[in-house]
């Protein structure tokens, strides 16, 4: 089953900006639209949808959401905030995110709609992969991650390969905004000199 994402928001710049950012997620469409009524022009959309809006508008048009989306498998909510000092949250982006940030959320939520191998959820992660994912965060190299865990080089590698396959993301900083949002780390455990 494939995954869209629907972007509901009156700005060009914001839909626009947002359409660039989604295009490194792990979705299979991205549909921009400037008022939920468009929707109406989407009959056919099926599948599992993560809709990004305002979060105002989204509880103005809730029911309307779910009339129109019948098709649909699962429909999950991601809040598009405004604020001046954005709050760590997993069922929110902010327009002050940077990009690693806003791919990471949405990739989490579009890895929850259930893919399963087995009786096994593709998001859940081992203790061992919880233990190289907090040392990759804290901004180690896979050398050093193996002599602390007294594992060789390639098994770190191995587990990297599975951390990035279950959470959907690539990168070591994506990675360390994984842990955070996560609560795997805590955000002062991260030396900045270290990452760069």
């Amino acid at each position: 089953m494939n995954n869209k994402i629907v972007v509901i928001c009156n700005s060009d710049i914001i839909l626009k900006g947002l359409a660039e950012i989604l295009a490194g997620s792990n979705s299979d469409e991205v549909i921009l639209l400037h008022q939920t009524n468009e929707l109406i022009d989407y009959p056919h959309l099926s599948g599992y949808i993560l809709i990004i809006m305002p979060e105002n508008i989204l509880m103005e048009n809730d029911s309307f959401l779910k009339r129109v989306l019948t098709n649909t498998n699962k429909i999950k909510h991601l809040h598009l905030s405004y604020n001046e000092k954005p709050e760590i949250s997993d069922t929110a982006i902010n327009i002050h995110d940077n990009h690693a940030l806003i791919v990471s959320k949405v990739n989490e939520l579009l890895n929850s709609f259930g893919t399963t191998i087995g009786d096994r959820t593709i998001s859940e992660l081992s203790k061992r992969e919880i233990e190289v994912l907090q040392l990759v965060a804290k901004g180690l190299a896979n050398k050093e991650v193996a002599d602390k865990l007294c594992i060789s080089i390639h098994t770190v590698i191995s587990h990297r390969k599975n951390i990035s396959e279950k959470t959907g993301v690539k990168s070591a900083s994506g990675l360390t905004m994984y842990a955070v949002l996560k609560k795997i780390i805590d955000i002062d455990e991260i030396t900045t000199s270290d990452l760069i």
